[in-house]
């Protein structure tokens, strides 16, 4: 078979290989990452493009999309009696930012001396399966990391404080989510996001608590039932849904639940007893852990760092009606031909991705850092 017939014959194949499984694709990075999977819906795949989820957003086109924001109080509220006029001030409680999409890239490429040593469509066929779940895997890892952490940031008034998207990504929740999200004054302004000051916009802030090296149990308990109620205190009932936290703070967290668990089969074997819990929650609020979510150290004038440290562990809170992850419909997983160089004997297709996440309401989301390990002291 000639360069020409492995090309035509490798692209249909790897086509037919990855856009037939494109939803399954799509779901073995989203619902293998557990923000995003939480962002999904339990009940809906994101892939199904029809009611893709509580938080996903089917992203059509444009330049940039509007993100409407929720930044202030209606102030015509009033107690009155008899002929007293109402108040008909005018108010804006909403406003309009921009956001645009970010592109993911990644591609798979194909020698011929691999073609050569996998003759035969079902060698072929392996081979391709092989590399096309190698990329997923690391398209998986890279996004998780975009979409958590970021980087550390780079601009703006002492930026080693915050967290900023990477080079040409989209915004993580460690961007969203500031640790001088809640403050005042000079140092509150460090970054605007989705356009919008933090340091003059009051409402436009999201909680953050130092939980400030105490130990035993009953003063973390306490402060994460802070936290759930100051994200929860906020123009609606609405409650955090959903706890990311790094793993020194998972093992602490179900370490403390020891001594509520049931013993019981769990897995395959109806009959061995296991140890530990399938899964975490405080009041309504699942927890999972993600290697990716960052240190934000001992104070608010600490450098922020992308390694996670055992004693500053961090939790988030999060609302899934506040956050949004937007998909384009147009690249969503897609899958380009494979074409070859001139310059080198080998073949090679691609596959892009668009997405951005958003908060349409900061004041309900928050964060608890500097957890240390001694909370597990009783």
């Amino acid at each position: 078979m000639s360069m020409t017939q492995d090309l035509r014959f490798v692209t249909t194949l790897f086509a037919n290989t990855v856009d037939a499984r494109r939803a399954k694709v799509f779901d073995q990075v989203h619902g293998n990452i557990p923000f995003t999977a939480f962002l999904m819906g339990a009940r809906s795949r994101a892939s199904d493009m029809d009611g893709m989820g509580k938080g996903v957003v089917l992203y059509t086109g444009g330049g940039k999309f509007r993100v409407t924001v929720t930044n202030a109080t209606n102030p015509n509220f009033k107690w009155s009696e008899g002929f007293e006029g109402i108040n008909v001030a005018t108010s804006e409680e909403q406003t309009d930012a921009f956001e645009v999409m970010r592109k993911a890239t990644s591609s798979v490429g194909i020698s011929g001396d691999e073609i050569d040593d996998n003759q035969g469509e079902h060698a072929v066929r392996r081979l391709l399966r092989q590399k096309v779940d190698v990329m997923v895997m690391s398209f998986k890892d890279q996004l998780e990391a975009a979409l958590v952490a970021g980087k550390v940031g780079t601009t703006g008034v002492t930026p080693a404080r915050r967290f900023q998207p990477v080079t040409k990504g989209p915004n993580p929740l460690g961007y969203l989510i500031q640790k001088e999200g809640s403050l005042t004054g000079a140092g509150a302004n460090l970054d605007l996001v989705h356009e919008l000051n933090q340091g003059t916009e009051t409402y436009w802030r999201n909680q953050a608590e130092n939980y400030a090296g105490t130990s035993f149990w009953a003063p973390l308990r306490k402060r994460m039932h802070n936290m759930y109620n100051n994200c929860t205190a906020h123009s609606d009932t609405s409650t955090p849904d959903f706890g990311l936290c790094d793993q020194a703070f998972y093992q602490l967290y179900e370490a403390m639940m020891m001594d509520n668990q049931r013993f019981g089969p769990w897995g395959k074997s109806s009959t061995a007893e296991s140890v530990g819990f399938r899964g975490l929650n405080f009041r309504d609020m699942e927890i999972f852990w993600s290697k990716n979510v960052p240190n934000y150290g001992t104070t608010t004038t600490d450098s922020v760092t992308l390694a996670q440290v055992a004693d500053q562990s961090v939790l988030f809170f999060l609302n899934s009606g506040a956050l949004e992850l937007h998909v384009s419909q147009r690249i969503n997983m897609r899958v380009g031909n494979f074409l070859e160089p001139y310059d080198q004997d080998a073949i090679w297709g691609k596959m892009l991705h668009r997405t951005q996440l958003v908060t349409t309401q900061r004041r309900k989301l928050g964060v608890l850092y500097d957890i240390p390990s001694t909370a597990i002291v009783s």
